[in-house]
This record gives C-alpha cells, structure tokens and sequence, in this order.
C-alpha cells in the first residue's frame, strides 16, 4: 500500500517519546498551557514510567524560557503529583507587539518505549487577559504529521491553507495570518488570495513567529474583501489565522489552524470498489 494511503500507520508505533507540539505566544494575551498529567495516562502503555515534559518559548530567533519537570507513574498514577500548567504572561509591550511560540516536548526519561501513539496530547492552550474575551486554541505538530508528509512528497512544496477570510474596514474585521518557523534553517513563504491578492515572497528565520495582516492585501480604496487564501512555502510552516479587531489587532475572537493540501486520492479503481461493496453485502448476512 502507498505511504499517502495509510494515515494511520504511526498509531501502531511504540516511542520514548510524543512528536512536540507548537503554540502562538499573542500580544495582548497571556498564555496558559494545562498540566499535561493526565492526559499522558491515555498514552502509556507500560504502568511504571518516568516522563519528562520540557517547556519552551522562543521569540525573533531565541529561546526566551526553558524549563522541565519529571513525573513518575506507578500502576499508570502519577506519584506524588500536583496540577501545574505552565503560564507565560503577555509580552506585548516588551516583545513591541511580536508574536512568539510555545514549544512542547514529552519523553520517558530512559527513552523506554512506553508511549502509543506517538502523536502530540491534545491539549487546548488559554488566551486571557482582563477585560477581554478568552479564547481557546489547539496546538500543531513540530513534525510528524501523515498529511504533510504525504503532500510534500507528491507535490514537492508545503500547501496550507484557509477557506473563509473575511476583512472589513467599515465592520472592524481583521484578520492575520501567523507563521512559526520552529526549525534550524530559514524558509521562505508567500501567501495569496484566491483572486490573486497577494503578499510578496517573505523569508522567516529559525525559531521566530511572523504576523501577516491580511488588511496589507487590499488595494487602496478596497473597503472589504472575503475569501479563500492559500499559503506556500519551500519547507514546513506552522500556521494560524487569528480573527480580530481592525482598530486594535490585540482584541481576538478566534484563533485556528490551517487546513494542509492533502495527498489523498480523490478515487480508487473500479475493480476495488466493487470488492468493497461485496465484502459489505457479505458482512450484512
């Protein structure tokens, strides 16, 4: 079977560790990510066990904090455990309205295979600040993920995109596309609309995040403009959109991933659909 048929395949696999996960740091916000302890439970497969769970934050290319701690699991309990998130306080002043990103890592501490999936814990950063709205938001692989994989391999560049932009000067809406390169080299990017509004080509260094305001696409005199963009770039990009206020960008309704160009086959040939509709009727008697 072909690699980009079977997304499921690193479900079987056994680890020492879980892919790492990346986060937005927003202006405006703090950010808090939630104790990992019991989510982990869900993924050892051994009873006795001791993971490491390693924090991040990097900003414009360098590591702002780097902490770690050690749980230990017997019978699948956490020994001598107590809740602990991880909270980074809005840096919006000091990083003068940069964004930053958060970084995630899980390891049993010998590397013992004791992890199944390896996929990162799905875990749901908090955005909060007083006198403004919460809001909530998933985290992405650092690497690892079948779809991307399976894309690049087929069509040779990395594809993400967005089907529903909506900016809006006389309604205040705002939209901006935030790009994370967590990796050691640079990369390049463009992002474009799906009528030909367009950024040009940016480069983003190692370890630093980048804000795209989408209002920098409209021509002079366009008033509004709702579609469909699409993001390119010569290696993997972590990105997220962020809905927003026009006036002030550090007011956020909504924070999302991007949707990968998949690799998967829109068809399968006759003869095995045919099988597959056999096998079905069999199964039904």
């Amino acid at each position: 079977m072909p690699r980009y048929l079977d997304t499921s395949i690193d479900s079987e696999y056994l680890s020492g560790f879980l892919f790492p996960s990346i986060s937005t740091i927003l202006p405006g916000y703090d950010f808090t990510y939630p104790d990992p302890v019991k989510r982990i439970i869900e993924r050892i497969v051994e009873p006795d066990c001791a993971v490491k769970f390693g924090y991040k934050v990097f900003f414009d290319g360098k590591c702002e904090h780097e902490s770690s701690r050690v749980v230990q699991f017997r019978e699948f309990l956490p020994v001598n455990w107590e809740y602990e998130p991880f909270v980074w306080p809005d840096m919006g002043d000091q990083w003068k309205g940069g964004a930053g990103y958060f970084e995630f890592e899980v390891e049993e501490v010998d590397r013992r295979q004791v992890f199944r999936p390896r996929f990162p814990l799905s875990i749901y950063a908090i955005y909060s600040k007083s006198g403004k709205k919460s809001f909530l938001s998933d985290s992405a692989f650092k690497y690892g993920v079948p779809r991307v994989i399976d894309m690049v391999a087929r069509f040779g560049k990395f594809v993400d995109g967005h089907p529903l932009i909506h900016i809006d000067r006389e309604r205040d809406l705002g939209e901006t596309i935030v790009l994370i390169n967590p990796y050691q080299r640079p990369l390049v990017s463009e992002r474009l609309g799906h009528d030909g509004h367009k950024f040009k080509k940016t480069r983003i260094d190692p370890h630093s995040a980048r804000q795209f305001r989408l209002v920098d696409m409209l021509e002079e005199g366009e008033a509004d403009w709702a579609g469909q963009i699409q993001v390119t770039a010569n290696n993997r990009v972590v990105a997220f959109n962020v809905k927003h206020s026009l006036a002030d960008p550090t007011v956020i309704s909504d924070h999302e991933h991007l949707d990968p160009f998949r690799a998967d086959p829109t068809g399968i040939p006759v003869s095995q659909l045919a099988r597959q509709k056999i096998d079905g009727m069999l199964g039904m008697h």
